[in-house]
């Protein structure tokens, strides 16, 4: 009999002499366990070290996380006074040039509001301007969106408009999120895993550090009111997934399942209108907003002249 099993005698005898069943039965458990392991100790082994792996990778994705958070959004350096230009009652190409690098609103834009709404062109501009800081906002484990407190003003928006921002990220991959306006303060959205695709209050897209809004071009209200009641009626409750166009066809009829650029691009695709720019199986955010079919309206937290590229 070697040392161990002797020591273990005696641990027996001290535990049956005390009459501690309990004890004894731990003490078997622990014992056979141990043999199991020792038994296989290279599959032990292999789990240590996958393990450990997995738990690098977490924590890994936890910091990297908040390194990449976005703290601070893009804001112009040179600001001008831009109240007489936006009271002219023609503007000229000039003109449109300074108020989009002073208020992130292209022709498309400044053509929504002016001789309209001049005064709320200003306060786009104060907006554009203004320097805080961005929060970090966890929506998942590890998916975080980079937010403020409040909604920040924007363009009038019309039917069919599509918002899209790069603040939604897992370490440094900013995916990004995208939505459409469908009228009413409401936009078609589908958020993340264990969410179904929703009508939303559309404030709540502009908490976010970043957006541009882009217009499909070359369609009527009533195409664009075709597109949206598509959605409405057929897509609204289709459920999160985020390997839509790879574990499942791009396009499908009647489709369960859907991410959030994905689901854009398929009630267009449904009336003939491909916004993927590139084509690939996975459609993103920033794919959609690279599409030529469509044409910038405002641009809020990116670079203006590089915007998502």
């Amino acid at each position: 009999i070697n040392f161990s099993q002797k020591v273990n005698t005696k641990i027996i005898n001290i535990i049956i002499n005390k009459n501690n069943k309990n004890c004894k039965s731990i003490y078997l458990i622990g014992v056979k366990m141990y043999h199991i392991i020792m038994k296989h100790k290279k599959l032990v082994k292999t789990l240590i070290v996958i393990l450990s792996i997995i738990l690098f990778i977490f924590l890994f994705l936890v910091l990297t996380t908040r390194l990449s958070h976005i703290h601070k959004r893009y804001t112009p350096k040179d600001r001008v006074d831009i109240s007489e230009i936006i009271n002219k009652e023609t503007l000229t190409n000039e003109d449109y040039e300074v108020l989009y690098n002073q208020t992130g609103l292209t022709r498309i834009g400044i053509d929504r509001l002016h001789n309209i709404h001049n005064e709320y062109i200003l306060e786009i501009q104060d907006e554009y301007f203004s320097d805080y800081s961005i929060d970090l906002s966890y929506m998942r484990l590890l998916e975080c969106s980079c937010r403020h407190d409040n909604a920040t003003k924007h363009v009038t928006l019309e039917k069919g408009d599509i918002l899209i921002s790069d603040a939604a990220h897992i370490s440094f991959f900013h995916f990004g999120h995208i939505e459409i306006y469908a009228g009413d303060n409401k936009t078609i959205s589908l958020n993340g895993y264990g969410d179904e695709c929703t009508l939303d209050n559309v404030s709540e897209f502009f908490t976010r550090g970043n957006y541009m809004i882009f217009r499909p071009k070359g369609l009527s209200s009533d195409q664009i009111d075709n597109i949206i009641e598509y959605a409405k009626e057929n897509l609204l409750g289709v459920k999160y997934r985020i390997s839509s166009g790879i574990l499942t066809p791009k396009y499908q009829e009647n489709i369960k399942y859907s991410q959030c650029a994905h689901i854009i691009w398929y009630m267009f695709n449904k009336y003939g209108i491909d916004l993927d720019s590139n084509g690939g199986l996975i459609v993103t955010p920033r794919d959609i907003s690279l599409s030529d079919k469509l044409e910038l309206v405002e641009v809020y937290g990116f670079d203006p002249v590089n915007l998502w590229k």
